[in-house]
Order: structure tokens, then sequence, then C-alpha cells
């Protein structure tokens, strides 16, 4: 997870389900880092988050800040999809403050992992430690034959824990493919004459011998009628 030591973020909830909110009621939370209105796991997510980062006095350079928003958004399952109103250091070299925003991806981004599903796990008033989070988000993953990437935590409760998270559970890559690798053999005695059947089909056997195929296949032609004495052969994996 992303921590500002020194950045305040004020964050505002824009919800999907605004209206479903408000006819059933939403439990919140205020603290020294601003107010945030949490749905419960049975409700829909929010679709994006704003929130306003920087303490207005302390200088970061923009490429540090948009790296770190990014990352701060990943790891609650969401993307960076604005990043506006800067407010600008005293000696230019950087901003003290600015409005940022982290959406859903949507089902038809593509740039969304196909491979992946991001979930919202918490009843909204249980609170559990960081530590507990990565065992109950491992274990929900790993139920599905998937594995944890960037796991979120609420940090709304005061003891510090946190009464939901979100997450990706996402499938293992395929592995890489294998590297291709060859072997090279000469064929024929330079004496006995054969033709293209007869030195592809001894090709075909010496290249299976290895569980390899035949990648290429050079012959002579140097006897009557185009026949061949001789070759080279380069057997490859498949």
């Amino acid at each position: 997870m992303i921590a500002f030591s020194l950045w305040r973020r004020s964050v505002v909830v824009v919800s999907a389900a605004c209206a479903a909110c408000i006819s059933i009621g939403c439990s919140s939370n205020t603290s020294d880092e601003g107010t945030q209105t949490r749905k419960l796991a049975s409700e829909e997510a929010p679709v994006c988050i704003s929130a306003t980062v920087g303490d207005g006095s302390s200088c970061t350079d923009h490429a540090s800040l948009k790296m770190d928003l990014h990352a701060l958004c990943e790891a609650d399952g969401r993307v960076l999809t604005d990043l506006s109103n800067f407010v600008d250091c005293p000696n230019g070299n950087g901003v003290v403050s600015a409005d940022y925003v982290c959406c859903a991806p949507s089902p038809a981004d593509p740039n969304q992992d196909a491979d992946c599903i991001y979930e919202a796990l918490g009843d909204g008033t249980t609170c559990e430690t960081e530590a507990a989070w990565e065992a109950i988000a491992a274990a929900h993953c790993s139920a599905q034959g998937r594995f944890v990437r960037g796991l979120g935590v609420a940090g709304d409760c005061a003891n510090g824990g946190s009464s939901y998270a979100k997450l990706g559970c996402c499938l293992e890559p395929a592995p890489p493919p294998e590297p291709i690798t060859c072997s090279h053999h000469p064929i024929g005695d330079g004496t006995a004459c054969a033709d293209d059947a007869a030195w592809t089909a001894e090709a075909d056997a010496i290249c299976a011998a290895e569980g390899r195929i035949i990648a290429e296949l050079f012959l002579a032609a140097d006897c009557p009628g185009g026949t061949s004495s001789f070759g080279k052969l380069a057997c490859c994996n498949p």
C-alpha cells in the first residue's frame, strides 16, 4: 500500500447505487483524514473515488506524484482516470497538492485484465487487522483457483483495522513457451544416392528419435536425376 506521511486525502465517494444507499442508509466514518462514505460488501461497490492529495506546503515532483497515485488506485482495484487542479510549489519545482480520481475499470475497458476478478470483502462493521485481511483474501482467491493481486484495506476502524477490503483474484499467468533448441546432423556417405522422399523419411526418423521435427533439410543433388548422396539436417523442438 502507498502511505503519505505528509499528504492529506479528502475523499468523496461517487456511487453507482446512490438511490439504494439513501433508501437503506449507509454507514460512514469520520477521521482526521477526511470523510468517506463506504458501502457494505452486499451493496454495489463505489464506481469512483475523488480525492485531494497534498498538505499545501510539501513539494513533490509531477512524475513521482503520478506514479504513486497510479499505485494507490491499483491497490484499491481501480485505475487513475484524472489528475488535475495542481497547486505549484513556490519555487516551481513540483506541486504541493492536486486532485485525482480513481475509478473501477469498466467491463468493456480494453485495459481490464480478463484473467482477474475484482471484488470487495467485509461487512462494513467487523474490524480486522491487515494480516487477517491478507489471510482472508488468500483463502478467498485460492478457493477460486486464483491468487491475490492488489489488496487494499479501508483503514476505517478506530484501532487501525479495516471493516472491508478490495482485491483482485487473478489466474496464474501461462508459463512462457520453451525456448527453441535445435540439433544438426550430416546425412549420407557421399556415395549412395537416394531421392528426396527417401532422404526426407530418414530425416523424419532422426528428428523423431529426439522428440523434434525437421526444421531444415539441405540435399546436395549431386547424383543423376537430381538425387543426392549427402545432405545436412536441422532438427528443432516443435
